[in-house]
Order: structure tokens, then sequence, then C-alpha cells
């Protein structure tokens, strides 16, 4: 290792070239985080140096450290490349910033001179391939456009038209230069700018020999930098794994799929948030580890889990991690929706925000299992999910659960019992944070419960699609088309929904029965509009008219000529029996494994 302490002109001067790797990860700097704090610092060493007595004596900024490898090709050019093993987003910075600087003072009139003393630090002068025409080179559709806001000539349109982080920064920088110009004398400002840029911004560069572990100074070097995710650290460490010549299209095959937006974007909540490439590699290493990972461990344990792994073997872990990680973006991004069992069963666990679970269901996906077992075990899931939630019990410990489920799923051979032992086990538990709800408690709940208005539309809906026939022309209308109506209004009047008798018991009676599942349904917004609090009579014609819904056919064909307490409680009861068939109970579960 040989560490060197370079001011942007011994950096970038002469022939040379950096390439950034196909496989660094993306350009994640930003406005706030490191823009404007790197423009304040060399505004105020520029600002230093204007009427200095001694520029020598004015003190640098050090703007961090970077790691490089020399090339270690045989030609003459070859002899000035170096792969940027860490600080390709620093790096990357001071070009847009170099360029932004040199663009600004060349569109000055007069043309300021210095423009050219900054260009030298972007452009080669005497490289022979066109394309190596700039002191950076990026590998990744991340930094396609890099090259074209440097070739820009100072078009800020045409920039901004480019879009993407590289126009950003570029514009950002522009803009900050040009006020700085503004201020005073501008040949000053600029020489004073230039100067700082050149000599006064300086990195450490450590240079590494062929045979030095780069992945551990890129774990622990990036001072002023977005902090490396979990994915990030995995990442770099499968290419200090992977041959050098190789690792292209190691990235191609395996890891390019990473770099999209949505695995790059936050999942979860407040301290819950980040990002999918964490959260999912987090349930992956769970599901093959079978126990929990700490968030903040999930790096050293990929790592502790590969080092002994043969390179060979660790290649097809990642395939296999390849393939989850297609199905769990199929299943968690919304894009495997359908109307198979599985699909409905994932839709479902999204709309229960039930994410703890992926690490049994990627177990269970690589386990032998043939089909009608993990049909079976799907629906066992998915109805002790919701007759707990129907049931008012808490999700809380069901990241131990799904552990504890897993460790029941055998690693090889067929599993022919898996199905069973999984049935059996969530029926015997017996504590608040297993218990299975029975057919009577679900009667109970649905028939008398408040219900939260998303528990409602889950419950009504899957009613909807349990009733419609397989033959039924129309597909059932997605959730978010459909509205909830309470047949009988919330702002009812004794005039269009007589009470009984006129008493407080009565109101307060009649206040709850509103509120419960067997006074709802679905219905289209436009047909809702119409009704309003229109008595019985006159929501039956208009449901029968407007409504294509099986749920509502179900409701009209036995529909009482007065809606009262007792028929809002007899529809509850038929609902509470659609909602145990569609999610039965263990001994229903049972009997579909040919188990009395």
């Amino acid at each position: 290792m040989d560490p060197r302490n370079s001011p942007l002109d011994e950096l970038f001067e002469g022939n040379k070239e950096y390439r950034v790797p196909l496989y660094q990860r993306l350009y994640v700097w930003n406005e706030k985080d490191q823009w404007v704090p790197l423009w304040e610092d060399i505004r105020a060493v520029a600002q230093n140096l204007i009427g200095a007595p001694d520029a020598k004596k004015v003190g640098a900024h050090f703007f961090g450290a970077i790691v490089l490898k020399k090339s270690d090709g045989f030609t003459p050019d070859d002899a000035n490349v170096y792969s940027v093993i860490d600080g390709q987003q620093r790096l990357t910075t001071t070009q847009l910033l170099l360029s932004a600087a040199a663009d600004e003072m060349g569109s000055r009139e007069p043309r300021l001179r210095a423009a050219d003393r900054l260009r030298e630090l972007i452009e080669n002068p005497r490289f022979a391939d066109a394309d190596r025409r700039f002191k950076m080179r990026h590998g990744g559709h991340n930094y396609t456009k890099f090259k074209k806001v440097l070739g820009a000539n100072g078009d800020e349109d045409r920039i901004r038209r480019h879009g993407g982080e590289m126009a950003q920064c570029y514009l950002y920088f522009r803009s900050a230069v040009r006020d700085w110009l503004n201020e005073e004398d501008v040949e000053q400002r600029s020489n004073a700018l230039t100067t700082a840029l050149r000599t006064k911004l300086k990195v450490v560069a450590i240079y590494l020999k062929p045979n030095e572990p780069e992945h551990l100074i890129f774990e622990t070097l990036n001072a002023r930098s977005a902090p490396l995710t979990e994915w990030d650290k995995i990442r770099n460490y499968l290419f200090h794994r992977i041959d050098e010549d190789e690792q292209d299209d190691f990235f191609l095959k395996y890891l390019v799929r990473f770099d999209e937006n949505w695995w790059r974007e936050d999942s979860g909540r407040g301290q819950d948030a980040r990002p999918r490439t964490d959260r999912f590699v987090d349930y992956w290493l769970e599901s093959r580890l079978r126990r929990p990972v700490a968030r903040s461990r999930v790096f050293r344990e990929f790592k502790e889990a590969a080092e002994p792994r043969s390179t060979e073997d660790l290649v097809a872990d990642i395939e296999l991690l390849k393939s989850d990680a297609d199905y769990y973006w199929r299943f968690e991004s919304g894009s495997g929706q359908g109307d198979d069992l599985e699909a409905l069963f994932h839709e479902r666990r999204r709309q229960m925000d039930l994410g703890s679970f992926w690490p049994f269901l990627l177990g269970l996906r690589r386990s032998n299992l043939d089909e009608s077992a993990r049909r079976v075990v799907l629906s066992t899931l998915e109805s002790w999910f919701v007759r707990r939630w129907i049931w008012r019990h808490q999700a809380r410990g069901y990241p131990d659960r799904a552990l504890e489920l897993l460790r029941r799923v055998p690693k090889t051979g067929k599993g022919d019992e898996t199905a069973r032992v999984i049935v059996d086990r969530l029926a015997e538990s017996d504590d608040a944070s297993g218990r299975w709800p029975t057919d009577e408690e679900v009667t109970e709940a649905v028939t008398e419960f408040w219900m939260s208005s998303r528990l409602r539309r889950f419950v009504l809906h899957a009613v909807e699609r349990h009733i419609t026939p397989v033959t039924a022309e129309k597909a059932v209308p997605r959730p978010e088309e459909l509205q909830i109506e309470h047949l009988m209004p919330v702002g009812w009047t004794p005039g269009k929904w007589p009470l009984d008798a006129d008493s407080a018991d009565a109101k307060e009676k009649r206040g709850k029965w509103i509120q419960t599942l067997g006074n709802l349904t679905l219905i289209h917004g436009s047909v809702n509009k119409k009704m309003g609090n229109a008595a019985w009579v006159v929501k039956q014609k208009k449901i029968l008219k407007g409504s294509n819904l099986f749920l509502n056919k179900e409701l009209l064909g036995h529909a009482p000529t007065v809606w009262n307490e007792e028929a809002i409680r007899e529809r509850g009861e038929w609902l509470a029996e659609r909602v145990c068939e569609t999610w039965p109970h263990a001994d229903a579960l049972r009997r579909r494994l040919g188990r009395e």
C-alpha cells in the first residue's frame, strides 16, 4: 500500500484515466449532505487566498481518501490507467465541479484564462482513442449521463434535459461558481478559486499493490460519503472473491438487477426504513441460516457464511440468491398478481403488511414439497394470519414464529409430512402470539366487533372472490376500485329508518350494529354517490340497477323488507360462514391432507 497526499492537479495531471468498474455502487451523493458542505469548504479556502501575501501558507482542505489500483497492462497508455476501488463518488463529484467551474469561467466576456487551467484536469490531451477523452470513465447504467454532461460544452439547457444525478450535481456547482464570481473582482476570484481547486483540494490517494485486499479498505474508507449499505459491502466482497477478468460478466449475470430503482428504494416506516436490497438479503440469510440476523450484522453474517465456501460454491449461492430475488420482486412489488393461489396469497399478505414471514416463504420455495402440499401450507398461513387479524391478535412475534416454522421444513428430501407439521404446530399454539381463532370466535368477531376500514375492505373483497363463480363473465374488481357502503347509514333519521323503540338504549344498540360487518357492502363509487342516506327501499333499487357484484346479488336475493338490527345480525352470520369457508381452521385443512 502506497498512500500519497495528492492535490487535484497532481492527481489529474497529464494523460490519466480513472476507471470506475461496472460493479461499483451507484452515485448517491446529494446537494444537502455532500455538495453544499464541499462547496462551503472550497469557497472558504478561495476566500483566504484572495489577498494572501503567500498562497503556500493558506491551509488546504483535505477531502477524504480514495483507493486506486494501477493497471497491469503493458502499453504506454495502460501505464496511466487506474481502477477506482473506492472513492468514485468523490472523484466523480470533483470532475463535475471542475467542469462546471471551467465552463462558467469560459462563458465570461472576456473569457477567463483560468478556465483552461481547470480544463487540463478534466480532459486528456493525447490519448489516441476518442472514448478516452475524459479522465474518468464509468461502468454501469447509472453513470451513462456523466460523459454527456461533461461533453455538453457548458450548455445548461442541454444538461438540464439530460436529467439525473450527474446533471443536478453539475448545475448546482455551476450556479455556486457563478454566484461566487459575481460578487467582486471576477479575475481575482477566478484565480483564487482555480488555485483552491488545483492545489488546495487534497485527497489521500492509496495505491494498492496487485495482491492487497481492496475490499477491506473499501469497507472502512468513506469519509464524508453516503454510508455504505449492507448490500454495498456484500457486493464489494463478492467481487473480491471473483477473478478480475470475470467480474463484469458476474455483475451483469447476477447483480445488475439490484441497481434498479425499486431495489434501491427504502421499504418500511420510520426507524424500520432501509433499502429493499438490505431487507431482502436479511430475509435471505435468515432463510439459509434458520435463525435471526440483526440488521446491523447482515454483511458480517453473510461474509462469515461465505468465507469457508469455495468460489464455485459461492457462485452457486449467488445463483440461488438471484433466483430468490426474482421471486421476492415478483410478489413484493405486486408484479405477480393473478388468480393462482400463490399470487393471491402474496397479494393478501402485502395488504396485511406481513413481510416478516419472508424467511419462511423463501425456505418453503426452496423445499421439495409437491404443489398440493405447498398450497396447503400457504392456505394454512393465510387462514392463521387473517383469523388472528379479525380477532385482534397482534403480529409482534411473527418474525420468531416464521423461523420456528422454517426449522420444521426439511432442507433435503421431499418433506411429505411438512404440510401436516405446519398445520399441527399452528393449531396447537395456545399463547397470544400464536393462537389460531376458532370458527366460533371468528363468527363472534364478524357479527359483533368493530373493524378498521382496511380490514373491512379486505374481508368483504375476499368474500366477493369466494362466492363469485368461476364461470362469471367479469373478473372481481380490484379492492381500490370499490367503496364501502353502510346499508343503514351512519346519518340515519327515524323517518327513513324507524326504531322499534324511541329510547336511548335502542339508539345505542343501533349505533353498535351500524358499524358491524353485516351492515356493510362493497359498491362502485358512482352507485354509492347516488344513494347517500336514502331509505332502504330506495337503496335496494339503486344497488339492483347499478351493481353486478355477487356480494350484492346475495344481499338482494335474501333481503328483508325492513333493514334493521336483526337483518344486520343475520347478514353478519352469513358473512361469518363465508369467512370461515374462505379461511378454514385446522380441522378442514387436515381433511384436505386426507387426515380426519
